[in-house]
């Protein structure tokens, strides 16, 4: 993933799956430095083509720079959540709520309310239970380039899985015009949940504006593809990235 930025920002090229990417001068990078690249070509935007092939053909000068810049690219913040090279954080949100919520009757289709997909009722309806809010703290990452659903969810922490019953209650806060994390322009949100047998699905909710409906879908992980810049992953952030 970090290669595909160096590529992106370098315009490198003969990346290995490796994570080794050897130079025209016949040095090798691994995956560490090229790492390090990546963070400081991300945050140095305004810097020369000249000086970017100096930083990666020279890893202990980039290291330096990288310990230099060290304050000013963790953009850890108080909620722990750290900026990656492919996701943006936009903003937080809780899922709150003393109520206990039925899984089942909340993701089913209602006129004017929302509109559930049978496939996704026959991937979770056997994980569907009466939750209360897991009290989590969950973040709105947003994508900045054009990337595949695996790298995504390569960059989200460890524990990212979401909770049905908290993206449920996103959605009721939503559509009663409390604060939510989901955004209310058509726009997707993304997030990765986890179904029967273990088996994990990407989900995405969004609101059809023309007719005011919440849209409930999901798919395979290996059948999600890529996701244009600019998309929405919530995920909780109960790790840091």
């Amino acid at each position: 993933m970090t290669e595909w930025y160096i590529v992106r920002l370098a315009g490198l090229r003969e990346v290995t799956k490796t994570g080794e990417k050897t130079m025209s001068h016949g040095k090798v990078l691994d995956k560490q430095t090229l790492e390090l690249a990546a963070r400081i070509l991300q945050n140095l935007p305004d810097i020369s083509e000249k000086e970017k092939q100096y930083l990666i053909r020279n890893p202990s000068e980039l290291k330096q720079r990288l310990l230099a810049l060290r304050s000013e690219l963790a953009i850890a913040s108080h909620f722990g959540f750290t900026e990656t090279a492919l996701l943006r954080l936009i903003a937080t949100g809780v899922a709150s709520g003393d109520d206990i919520l039925d899984e089942d009757a909340f993701f089913r289709c209602r006129e004017g309310e929302i509109f559930v997909f049978d496939c996704f009722r026959k991937t979770f309806g056997s994980t569907f239970q009466k939750s209360r809010a897991s009290e989590w703290l969950y973040v709105s990452c947003e994508v900045k380039y054009d990337e595949h659903c695996d790298n995504i969810q390569a960059d989200l922490p460890k524990s990212h899985l979401s909770k049905l019953g908290d993206v449920a209650r996103f959605i009721k806060a939503q559509q009663s015009g409390a604060e939510s994390i989901l955004l209310a322009d058509g726009s997707l949100n993304n997030t990765f949940v986890e179904g029967k047998d273990g088996e994990i699905y990407w989900v995405c909710v969004y609101l059809d504006v023309d007719d005011s409906v919440w849209i409930v879908r999901h798919g395979r992980l290996d059948e999600a593809g890529g996701f244009a810049a600019g998309n929405r992953f919530i995920c909780p952030c109960n790790v840091a990235i």
